[in-house]
């Protein structure tokens, strides 16, 4: 007897005379209400729900199962309800997935790394950097560095960057390569056959550098502020004495230097370094026809004579020179030591009776002589 699926539509052979089987493909179980011959179908059938027809109970008399046709495809068999009516394929519909929860746990892990990467490099700032235990020192030698490589010497984008705020960044450029840097000095035209160095930095107050220099023969003074950017230092404006206050002031050192008479002078001299570390030495003067001198000699610590005695090398050469205004520059040298690095700074009074300046490979020290 042969039966069409009441569930999937397939038809499959049972034995005749059974009154319920369970389809061979889907496995729904199909009850007869009439029994035809074998090679009919039945199409008169309803659903069983009797417990003699659960599952394991493949037919109610137990007849013999006969399989499908060999070369036969069974068709798709679906968990649910939902099978295949007429041949036709009819996937079964898409589980429910609670996909606001998952969102909302994506939005919170993400959440959380965030949080931890940005606390972690807040905490993280500025602990490479080193304690500024002396702010005014640390902010003379910015801007001593700032005025030797930048004012003076060839600035890079880079060197600005980290010296300058961003205001002061845009006052000072011209282009992508070319930087203003006559606005940190007098603004007197550049030649060749003039003088322009740093003399000297000392630090004011309320984050105030004032910078001595000479800009291409003129001396002159300015006023730095520094300000705090994220932790770091930068010169925030810059102020120049104008010309007529640099000129009284000139005019007032001119009148303390009393040069002496034209020709070539030694004197000797006794002095500290950092109020701390006696010195004596001698120093020579030469007067130049274009005026000021040149400057040469030789000084050492005492504590270097006690322990070393008087050698060539114990001694610390000097050469540099003095400017019409009273400016002394001298660069030092140790015999048979080429690392030795260091220069001074300074000025003198009287004539050539007292000097006082800064001295160091970065002028961090001060050094007083007197004859």
């Amino acid at each position: 007897m042969k039966f069409r699926c009441h569930r999937c539509g397939n038809v499959s052979e049972v034995p005749d005379g059974v009154k319920s089987a369970e389809c061979l493909f889907c496995g729904a179980v199909n009850v007869f209400e009439v029994e035809t011959p074998a090679s009919s179908e039945n199409t008169q059938y309803q659903r069983d729900e009797s417990p003699s027809l659960a599952p394991g109970n493949r037919y109610s008399e137990e007849p013999t199962q006969i399989a499908p046709s060999s070369g036969a495809v069974p068709p798709f068999q679906s968990d649910n309800n939902y099978g295949n009516y007429g041949g036709n394929m009819m996937p079964p519909p898409p589980k429910k997935k609670n996909t606001l929860a998952v969102l909302f746990l994506i939005v919170a892990l993400v959440v959380v790394v965030a949080g931890g990467c940005v606390w972690y490099f807040t905490s993280q700032r500025g602990a490479d950097k080193p304690k500024i235990e002396n702010i005014e020192e640390y902010q003379e030698d910015m801007v001593r560095n700032f005025y030797t490589e930048c004012v003076f010497g060839s600035p890079t984008l880079r060197d600005l960057k980290s010296s300058l705020s961003p205001r002061m960044l845009e006052k000072v450029r011209t282009s992508d390569s070319k930087y203003a840097m006559y606005k940190f000095l007098t603004g007197e035209a550049s030649s060749s056959d003039k003088e322009s160095r740093l003399i000297s930095v000392t630090s004011s107050e309320d984050n105030m550098v004032r910078v001595d220099y000479i800009d291409n023969g003129v001396k002159a003074t300015s006023l730095v502020t520094l300000k705090e950017f994220d932790g770091e230092w930068k010169i925030s404006d810059v102020e120049l004495i104008n010309k007529e206050e640099a000129a009284k002031e000139n005019k007032v050192e001119s009148v303390e230097v009393q040069r002496p008479e034209v020709g070539k002078y030694t004197y000797s001299y006794t002095g500290d370094v950092d109020d701390d570390y006696p010195i004596r030495g001698t120093l020579t003067f030469t007067e130049k026809s274009s005026g000021g001198y040149i400057l040469s000699g030789k000084y050492a610590y005492e504590s270097t004579l006690r322990k070393y005695g008087d050698k060539k090398t114990s001694w610390i050469n000097v050469n540099g020179s003095i400017d019409e205004y009273g400016n002394v520059y001298w660069k030092e040298s140790i015999s048979g030591n080429p690392d030795y690095d260091s220069h001074f700074n300074g000025s003198y009074t009287g004539d050539f009776r007292n000097f006082y300046g800064s001295v160091g490979s970065d002028g961090g020290h001060t050094l007083t002589l007197s004859r």
